[in-house]
This record gives C-alpha cells, sequence and structure tokens, in this order.
C-alpha cells in the first residue's frame, strides 16, 4: 500500500490513497516515525521563543545530573552534532524490546543504552552523526522546561494553531482514525506490536498523509515560526555530502537533490511496516509526502515519481 498527498500553488491538498484493499478509508492513518523530529524541535523553538531557555544552553542546565551529557547544547542534540551513540543501535536495548514488545520505557531508560557507549565523536559540535538519542534527550528538556508531556507540548504548541487532527502522539494520545497495517518483511502485521515508547519524542507520532504534508508545508514555508527561529530552524550542520545538511529537526538539501523541485526541507521516517518522506520546496512552492507500508516498496521512489509527474520537464 502506498498513500501520496501532494499540493502545489495551483493544487490545494489534496490526499489520495492506493491500495490492494478496495475499502481504504480517506482517514487512513500511518506511524511516520521520525518525521516527529520536526515537531519535537518545533516545541523546543517555540520555548525558546517564549524566553525559557536557549539554543545554546548546555543540556545539563535543564536536566542536571543526568550521565553522559557534558558539554552538550541543546542545539547539538537537535541538529545530531553532540556525539551521542543511538540506543536503538544498542544491541542489549534491541533484545530487550523484541523479549517484551508491550514494555513501557523510560526516557531515561532509553538514555541509559546509549550514554553506556563512548561518543560517536568529540567534541559535541565537531562532527555529525545522526542520532535518536539526540530527540529523547530533547524531548527530555521540552518536558522540564515547558512543564507538561511531549504529547501535550506538541498539540498545544504547533498542531492545535496549525489545524492537524489527525497528527498524534502514540501511547500519549487517543488514536484517531484507522491505523493502515504494516508488514515486515515476512509479511507479518507489526502495526500494533511495539509500544511506542521505544521511539518516544524520535519517532512516536501518527498521521495522514494530508496533516503529515500540510505540517510539513507550513514548517517549510515560514508559517510555524518567526523569522528569527525559523533562521535557526535552517541553520544547517554538513551531512558530508555537497548540498545536504541537517537543520534543527529537518534535513535541508540543494536543489541538486530535488528532481526538479528545486531546494528541499522535510523529513523521512523508517520503523519496520512504516516508510515514509515529507518534504516541502520552497522554490516551487510544493510539498510532496509519500508512505509505502509494503517493505518492498520504497517511499524515495513513489516520491521521485510524483516530482517527475509534477515537473516533468525537469532534467
Amino acid at each position: 500500500e502506498y498513500a501520496l498527498a501532494v499540493e502545489t500553488p495551483s493544487c490545494p491538498l489534496t490526499s489520495y490513497v492506493s491500495s490492494d484493499d478496495a475499502n481504504a478509508k480517506t482517514d487512513q492513518t500511518y506511524r511516520v516515525a521520525s518525521n516527529t523530529k520536526m515537531l519535537t524541535a518545533s516545541v523546543i523553538l517555540k520555548l525558546v521563543a517564549a524566553g525559557k531557555l536557549g539554543l545554546d544552553d548546555l543540556v545539563t542546565k535543564h536536566l542536571p545530573g543526568t550521565a553522559g551529557l557534558s558539554g552538550m547544547t541543546v542545539r547539538q542534540v537537535l541538529n545530531h552534532s553532540a556525539g551521542l551513540y543511538d540506543y536503538s543501535e544498542d544491541e542489549d536495548f534491541d533484545d530487550a524490546r523484541q523479549s517484551n514488545p508491550k514494555r513501557k520505557w523510560k526516557p531515561t531508560e532509553l538514555l541509559s543504552y546509549a550514554t553506556k557507549h563512548a561518543p560517536t565523536f568529540k567534541p559535541p559540535g565537531s562532527s555529525y552523526a545522526y542520532s535518536n538519542t539526540g530527540f529523547i534527550v530533547a524531548g527530555m528538556v521540552a518536558e522540564k522546561v515547558g512543564g507538561k508531556k511531549i504529547s501535550e507540548l506538541i498539540r498545544e504548541l504547533l498542531l492545535v494553531p496549525q489545524g492537524l487532527p489527525d497528527m498524534y502522539f502514540d501511547g500519549e494520545e487517543a488514536p484517531r482514525g484507522t491505523l493502515a497495517r504494516g508488514d515486515d518483511s515476512s509479511g507479518n502485521d507489526v502495526s500494533t506490536k511495539f509500544d511506542e515508547s521505544w521511539i518516544w519524542s524520535a519517532g512516536a507520532t501518527i498521521a495522514t498523509t494530508k496533516d503529515l504534508a500540510r505540517w510539513t508545508q507550513r514548517l517549510g514555508s515560514g508559517a510555524v515560526h518567526t523569522p528569527a527561529m525559523q533562521a535557526e530552524l535552517e541553520k544547517g550542520v554538513s551531512m558530508g555530502s555537497a548540498g545536504a545538511s541537517y537543520g534543527l529537526g529537518v534535513f535541508i538539501y540543494g536543489a541538486n537533490y530535488g528532481y526538479g523541485g528545486g531546494r528541499m526541507i522535510g523529513h523521512s521516517g523508517v520503523l519496520i511496516g512504516y516508510y515514509s518522506r515529507s518534504f516541502y520546496f520552497p522554490d516551487t512552492k510544493t510539498t510532496v509526502t509519500t508512505v509505502v507500508t509494503c517493505p518492498k516498496g520504497s517511499s524515495e521512489d513513489a516520491r521521485i515519481a510524483a516530482l517527475g509527474a509534477i515537473f516533468p520537464n525537469a532534467k
């Protein structure tokens, strides 16, 4: 199954679903995984704009006594330059998650699997390495500073103001819509196999393609943040390839990656059974969001096909 949402200046946002299931519902929702990072980072930016913390604050200022975070700033955990080991790569963690799929994980437990490892690099800020751990830390900081659960902060600061009713934080909010089935490589339904606290503020969001696309469009176009905060959002750290950088919870790619759409800003997400990409193209004011639930499919292939249809003359 795949789902596609596209918006251009001449074509208002419409959600399309194509599936072997002839009864596929328009309220179909999907696990959008690391697209959650756009939300978590934007909560932090809202708190910064409100004067409650600074991007260059040391994380330990807000999480005193938390081991393994020395010398790291809030900005660095949001742009993957802190050097934190990715806890989801730890074999002991994966064994524990697989042996008890419905376990409720505490953020501090997730962090402990990362901080038992040496940093990926030193000092913080000297390089780039994608790490889910940074966004667990960001969620902890947001809750400490914001005084509420991360799910509540996301809803109050982002989803309600932006009019996104069909996006929610799994495990902390009531489900909305009908969750699409996601299969593993053996064809087993894994849509509800795991308690999503294991990925928490790094990836627990569920959404319709329409709401994910609208969120990406609002964020990328500057409608969510003040100009000053938008500038911070788009300050990217090089990912090692020309034109590719990571801002605060967003991938930023130059026009050479855009397949005719120009520069692009957004995110992607991967969980077993769900593969998604959601990007806004500022040069052409176009949003393309793709979700694939078949492990043999590719959300990237779907996105390229969509862009080829929108920009047929692109080289």
